[in-house]
């Protein structure tokens, strides 16, 4: 395993950066998909490998990259 963790840059029209955060844990999440709800809200989805086990997750943060429950 690589230890791989997710990466979410945010840019503004400009392609200038306003936020990034990075996301992960033991073994290596790799994000399969994310969207953007009606209020700014993103939600990540993917797999998280540790060893030879997979799990899926879903993740929500704010408009700020925010973890939400």
């Amino acid at each position: 395993a690589a230890n791989l963790d997710i990466f979410l840059l945010k840019v503004n029209e400009l392609g200038d950066p306003v936020w990034f955060k990075t996301f992960g844990g033991s073994g290596d999440e790799t994000p399969v998909a994310i969207r953007e709800d009606e209020n700014g809200n993103l939600l990540v989805c993917g797999t998280n490998e540790l060893g030879n086990y997979a799990t899926v997750f879903l993740m929500k943060t704010d408009r700020n990259g925010e973890l939400k429950n």
